[in-house]
C-alpha cells in the first residue's frame, strides 16, 4: 500500500453503459493489479500545507506526494485523447471522494506528513 513517494493505490477503468443508453467511464478501486486489463501508467496526487495569508491570498508552504494511483483500462476501448480526459477530470473527483470517505485511505497518507495543516485538495487530513 505503500509507495516510495505516497500511498498506492490501484485504478480500474471500465465504461460503464446506464440504463438509458449513455455510455460513461467507472473508476474502480481495485486491491492489486489487474492483469487483464492495460496498465497505463501512474498519476501522483499531492498534499500541501498553507501559509500564512497575506494579502488576501494564502500560498501553500509545503508539498509532498500523498497518493499514487496506477491506472488499468478495460482494453480496446478508450483512445489516448479520452484517456488524458479521464485522468485530468474524472479521476481527481473519484480520489478526492475516495480520501473523503476512506478513514484507512486518509490515516495512511497522514501518517506520512509530519506536523499540522496538511491538505489534500479541499480536505482537511491533519
Amino acid at each position: 500500500m505503500y509507495g516510495l513517494n505516497g500511498v498506492e493505490i490501484y485504478l480500474k477503468i471500465v465504461l460503464e453503459v446506464t440504463a438509458d443508453g449513455r455510455k460513461q467511464a467507472k473508476c474502480i478501486r481495485i486491491p492489486e493489479p489487474n492483469a487483464d486489463f492495460e496498465f497505463s501508467g501512474i498519476v501522483g496526487l499531492g498534499v500541501h500545507q498553507w501559509g500564512e495569508q497575506l494579502n488576501g491570498w494564502r500560498p501553500a508552504i509545503n508539498h509532498r506526494p500523498g497518493l499514487n494511483a496506477r491506472l488499468y483500462w478495460q482494453p480496446g476501448i478508450f483512445g489516448p485523447k479520452t484517456r488524458r480526459h479521464i485522468e485530468r477530470f474524472i479521476a481527481h473527483k473519484y480520489f478526492e471522494g475516495l480520501v473523503n470517505s476512506d478513514a484507512i485511505l486518509r490515516e495512511a497518507i497522514s501518517s506520512q506528513l509530519a506536523g499540522a495543516g496538511w491538505y489534500f485538495g479541499n480536505i482537511k487530513l491533519k
